[in-house]
C-alpha cells in the first residue's frame, strides 16, 4: 500500500490495494470501510504535489487529484485561499488563479499610486479578493475552472458621474433572432469576451485604489495600486464594456437597432449577420460562413475570444438544430438540475404532476373550514425567505424557455410578502413539474416564412377583488413556439368579459407594434397586417365598429389603441374557438387534458386548428 501511495499508480490499482487492505482488517471495522471504500481511494489517490506561493503558504504543498466531471455536482465551491489549498481539487484552482493574474498583468489593469500610500485616505483603498466558482454548460455538463480578482465595490464611497446599465438584449429578442435563424437556416455561432471588463479603460478623473487579494506577494502585485481599468466589482465596470463594445461593433460595420440597441446588424454583398450582446457574450445569426469568419477575425483584434462554432448554448440555454427539418429546440435542463440540487428535491415521487397548478389553488367555495385554516396560515420568516427564493428562481425559468409555468409563477409572485401553507405547496408543485418535464423547451421551425402571429385572451374576474388576467402569445409563423408570452393581472376593473377581452387586445396590439418595428430594423417588414386571435366574438365586433355603446362608452380612452391599429391595418382580429386559444393556458389553472394539448401549442410540439370559424375584421 504505501508502495502504491507513493507512486503515481493508476486509479484501479489503488482500488485493488484498498480491497485488500479492507478484507484483512478485523470483523468489526470492515463493514464501514466498505460503505466508504471510495472515499478511502479518493483519500488514497494522489498527484504529484502543486506548490503554493504566499507569505501564509510559504513552503506549504497540497495534494491535487484529477478532476471528474460527472461529479462536478459534489464540489465545494472554495471561498478563500485556505479553502483553496484544503481542497483536493487545489490544482485546478490555483492554475484559475494564475491564469487570472497573468490576464491582470497582460491588460495592465494598474499602475503604482501617483502619492505615497501613507497619504490615501483608508475609505479609498477597496480590498479585493479572488472569486472561484465552476462554468456549467447549459445541461449541465462541466466546461472549465473560473476565477477572477474581484475588488470590492460595495465600499466604494466616492461617487462618480458614471451609468451601471449592463448591455443586455432582451430575451424574446434573442428569441426572435433564434426563430428567424430556423425559418431561413442561418448559420449560428457565438463568441465569449475573455476577462471581458479589464479591457475599458478608466476616465482620467477617476482614481481608484485596490489593496491586493490575499495569497499574493510583492512580487505578484505590489500591496496597494491605483487601477487604470476597470476590473470585476467595480458597480459601473459592464456599463462601461456596454460603451467598449458599441464602439468595437459599430467600428466594424454595424448598427445598432433602436427597439433593442444590444442588438446590431449588418449588411455585406447581399449576406446579413445579426449580432445580439449579453455584457460579454456576443451571439451571431448570419446568412453567410464568411461573413461571420470575418466579424470573428476583426473582434479578435481587439478582443480575446473563445468560440461556440455551432452555437450549442448560449446564455444558459442549451439549444439543438435540426437543420434538414429546418428546427431549433431551446430548454435548460441544467439549470433545472441546479433547482433540484438547491431545493432538496426528492427522486423518489411515485409521480411527478402533470400539471404546474392546481385547478382549486385559493378556492375557498367548499366549506372544509378546518383544511382553510390550516392552509391559510403564514409561513415562518425563515420559510418567507425560501419561499421567495424558489418563485425567483422559477421566475427566470419561465421568461427564458418553460412559459407553460408562467401563469403559475405570475400567481405565486405576487404572494412573496406573506405566502401562505398553500403557496408554499404550490410552489413546490410547479417545481416538481418542472423536475418532471425536465426536456420540455421551445421548439422554432419553419413553415411560412417571416411572419408574425398572436394571440390573446382574457379570465374574467378571476382574481379576489373581482379584476381579470391577461394572456397573451406571439409566434413567427403559427405552428412555431411562442417567442414571448406574457402573463398580467388587468389593473382596471371590467364589467363584463367583452370588456376584459378589449383590455387584453390593447395589451396585445402594443407587443405586436414592438415586434414588428424590430422585425423592420432586422430587415424582416412585415408586409401585410398581422392576425391577432381572440376568442371572443363581442370583443372582435367591437373592435371592428367606430363609436361605442351605453355599454362599452365608459372605456378608458387607451385601451382604443387597438382600434387605431385596426384601422390602420398594422392588426386584423381573427375568431379562434376557445378549445384552440393558446393564451388561455396564461390565464388560469387548467384541467390536465387542456393544459396538455394547450402547452403543446405554446411550446410548439403541436400544430393545433387555426382554420375554423374565422370572422376576419
Amino acid at each position: 500500500m504505501d508502495n502504491l501511495i507513493s507512486s503515481n499508480a493508476p486509479l484501479d490499482k489503488f482500488s485493488s490495494a484498498v480491497d485488500a487492505y479492507i478484507d484483512a482488517l478485523p470483523p468489526q471495522k470492515t463493514s464501514k470501510l466498505k460503505k466508504r471504500k471510495d472515499v478511502v481511494v479518493e483519500a488514497l489517490y494522489k498527484k504529484p504535489a502543486v506548490s503554493v506561493t504566499g507569505p501564509a503558504y510559504q513552503g506549504k504543498t497540497r495534494q491535487s487529484r484529477p478532476f471528474d466531471p460527472s461529479q462536478m455536482i459534489s464540489v465545494k465551491i472554495p471561498r478563500t485561499m485556505r479553502d483553496v489549498l484544503n481542497s483536493p481539487l487545489s490544482a485546478h484552482w490555483l492554475a484559475a488563479k494564475d491564469k487570472e493574474c497573468d490576464s491582470f498583468k497582460e491588460k495592465q489593469t494598474y499602475k503604482l499610486p501617483s502619492i505615497p500610500i501613507s497619504e490615501i485616505p483608508k475609505d479609498q483603498i477597496l480590498p479585493s479578493m479572488f472569486v472561484f466558482d465552476l462554468k456549467k454548460l447549459p445541461d449541465g455538463t462541466f466546461d472549465k475552472f473560473k476565477c477572477r480578482i474581484v475588488v470590492r465595490g460595495d465600499r466604494w464611497t466616492v461617487v462618480f458621474e458614471h451609468d451601471t446599465y449592463a448591455g443586455t438584449a432582451r430575451s424574446e429578442s434573442i428569441k426572435i433572432i433564434l426563430a428567424i435563424a430556423a425559418e431561413l437556416d442561418m448559420i449560428l455561432e457565438s463568441v465569449d469576451v475573455k476577462t471581458a471588463f479589464l479591457y475599458p479603460e478608466l476616465k482620467p478623473d477617476e482614481i481608484i485604489y485596490m489593496r491586493r487579494p490575499a495569497g499574493l506577494t510583492d512580487a505578484d502585485m505590489p500591496e496597494v495600486v491605483q487601477l487604470t481599468h476597470c476590473i470585476y466589482g467595480l458597480p459601473s465596470a459592464s456599463a462601461y464594456f456596454r460603451e467598449h463594445s458599441d464602439k468595437t461593433l459599430k467600428g466594424i460595420g454595424f448598427k445598432p437597432t433602436i427597439s433593442d440597441p444590444q442588438v446590431y446588424t449588418m449588411s455585406d454583398n447581399g449576406d446579413l449577420i445579426i449580432v445580439s450582446t449579453h455584457v460579454d457574450d456576443f451571439g451571431f445569426a448570419s446568412t453567410s460562413q464568411a461573413l461571420i469568419d470575418k466579424v470573428k477575425k476583426q473582434l479578435a483584434q481587439t478582443y480575446e475570444l473563445s468560440y461556440n462554432t455551432d452555437m450549442s448554448s448560449y446564455l444558459g440555454l442549451n439549444i439543438q438544430r435540426n437543420r434538414s427539418k429546418k428546427q431549433i429546440f431551446i430548454n435548460q435542463p441544467g439549470y433545472i438540475d441546479d433547482l433540484k440540487t438547491s431545493y432538496n428535491l426528492s427522486d423518489s415521487l411515485p409521480s411527478y404532476p402533470l400539471t404546474p397548478m392546481r385547478t382549486d389553488y385559493g378556492d375557498r367555495s367548499k366549506g372544509d373550514v378546518v383544511l382553510y385554516a390550516q392552509l391559510d396560515k403564514l409561513l415562518s420568516p425563515d420559510q418567507i425567505r425560501e419561499f421567495q427564493s424558489r418563485v425567483g428562481a422559477l421566475s427566470y425559468l419561465s421568461c427564458q424557455s418553460r412559459p407553460d409555468i408562467l401563469f403559475a409563477v405570475n400567481t405565486l409572485s405576487r404572494k412573496t410578502r406573506d405566502p401562505n401553507w398553500e403557496d408554499w405547496e404550490a410552489v413546490n408543485r410547479v417545481l416538481n413539474y418542472v423536475v418532471g418535464t425536465r426536456d420540455l423547451g421551445l421548439l422554432f421551425h419553419s413553415g411560412e416564412g417571416v411572419k408574425l402571429y398572436a394571440t390573446v385572451d382574457a379570465s374574467y374576474a378571476t382574481h379576489a377583488d373581482l379584476k381579470s388576467h391577461t394572456g397573451c402569445t406571439f409566434h413567427l409563423g403559427r405552428h412555431s413556439a411562442s417567442f414571448k408570452s406574457i402573463t398580467k393581472k388587468q389593473t382596471v376593473l371590467a364589467d363584463s368579459s367583452t370588456v376584459a377581452e378589449y383590455v387584453a387586445a390593447h395589451l396585445g396590439a402594443k407587443e405586436i407594434m414592438w415586434i414588428r418595428n424590430f422585425l423592420f430594423e432586422l430587415g424582416f417588414e412585415q408586409q401585410h397586417a398581422t392576425t391577432l386571435f381572440e376568442d371572443n366574438q363581442s370583443t372582435i365586433k367591437l373592435i371592428g365598429k367606430p363609436g361605442n355603446g351605453n355599454k362599452t362608452k365608459h372605456i378608458d380612452l387607451r385601451f382604443n389603441f387597438i382600434r387605431e391599429q385596426v384601422a390602420q391595418d398594422v392588426v386584423t382580429m381573427e375568431y379562434l374557438p376557445t378549445t384552440e386559444m393558446i393564451s388561455d393556458i396564461l390565464t388560469k389553472p387548467l384541467g390536465i387534458s387542456s393544459f396538455l394539448y394547450l402547452r403543446s401549442l405554446l411550446l410548439g410540439t403541436s400544430k393545433g386548428d387555426f382554420s375554423s370559424d374565422k370572422n376576419k375584421v
